[in-house]
């Protein structure tokens, strides 16, 4: 779901940064304000929002690593907005905002399957 919905947002006029732990097929979308970042945390670099959408809260968490990176060298910009549009449940979103202290976080699972997203 999170290519078309990158593909949506870079056709209203966003500048996307998109990472995909296939290799190859964030590169396959790129056009445009669409680019492919080799790193979830280059995706997320200079970001004003970082979206997440995984499918499970173990994904989540590894994606919550690379973003706060090693100690002193975050991935995420202080303030930056983490949304996280994925249906891993309201425990591992809490968890997520208790890790992403100082940055808004903003819980928006999605539903509806490629088709809406699309949309």
């Amino acid at each position: 779901m999170g290519a078309p919905m990158a593909s949506c947002l870079a056709r209203a006029g966003h500048d996307v940064a998109g990472y995909d732990v296939v290799p190859g097929r964030a590169a396959s979308l790129a056009a445009g304000r669409l680019r492919a970042a080799d790193t979830i945390a280059a995706a997320a670099r200079d970001a004003d929002l970082v979206a997440v959408m995984v499918a499970t809260p173990e994904q989540l968490e590894q994606v919550l690593s690379s973003l706060l990176g090693p100690p002193g060298a975050p991935a995420l910009a202080p303030g930056t907005i983490v949304m996280i549009t994925a249906t891993v449940g309201p425990e591992a979103v809490a968890a997520a905002a208790g890790r992403l202290a100082g940055q808004a976080v903003v819980d928006a699972p999605v539903s509806g399957g490629v088709a809406r997203a699309r949309l």
